[in-house]
Order: C-alpha cells, then structure tokens, then sequence
C-alpha cells in the first residue's frame, strides 16, 4: 500500500505509536474482504448453475407436457376413428376373446356327463 498510516494517523489525530496495531487491524480486514470476495465468487456461481438447472428442468417440463398432449392427441383420434368404424359397419367391439367377463361354454356332453356323475356321487353318498 502506498498510503502512508502515519500521515493517516495524523490526520485522523490519532498516536503514532499504534501503527502496528492499525496495520494489523487492516490487514485482517483486507483478509477479511477477500474471504468475503470469495464467498461471493462462489454463491455466484451457484446462483448460475441453479439458474442453468432450473431452465433445464423448464425446458424438460415443456417436452414433457408436449408429450403428453401428443399421446393425448392421438388417444383421442384412435378413440374417435374406433367409434366411426363402429357406426360405419354397424358393429360393436370383439369381446370374443375375453375370459374374464364370459362363463365357459360346454358342450351338451359335457353337461350331460356333468350330470350323470353327479347322480352316480349321490347314490354312492359322495358330496
């Protein structure tokens, strides 16, 4: 530094004679600042890469919801050609293949044979 504490001391009208006293008192300020500084540096830069993180995750959030509008989109159009196709051919929807909703279908000797072994468990006195 080019300041001369003296001359500063003086001017101030304080003693001469704490001059090491002030000069470490503004050196340890001067760290202090730096660290300060420093600090700053670093929530800077953390500042920008939130800043670049919540624009990235923006950004996903908007081809997100374009996706999904899209899958909607074309949900809809399948949903809507399926109900044309019905009305056109006058039609309802093959359920032929669905287990879940349909009893098994037997055939007559099947439910005959069903039948007769059930009055063959009775006599014997099965249940």
């Amino acid at each position: 530094m080019d300041i001369k504490f003296p001359k500063v001391l003086g001017f101030l009208n304080l003693k001469s004679g704490s001059d090491a006293v002030t000069e470490a008192n503004l050196q340890s300020a001067e760290d202090k600042i730096a660290q300060l500084e420093q600090d700053k540096s670093a929530a800077d830069l953390k500042a920008s890469e939130a800043e670049a993180a919540l624009k990235l995750a923006n950004d996903e959030k908007t081809k997100t919801a374009a996706d999904l509008k899209t899958a909607q989109d074309k949900a809809a159009t399948l949903q809507t050609w399926k109900d044309n196709q019905a009305q056109v051919d006058n039609r309802t929807e093959d359920d032929s293949n669905s287990l879940e909703d349909k009893t098994e279908a037997k055939a007559p000797w099947e439910t005959q044979a069903a039948a007769a072994i059930e009055t063959v468990k009775r006599r014997v006195g099965e249940k």
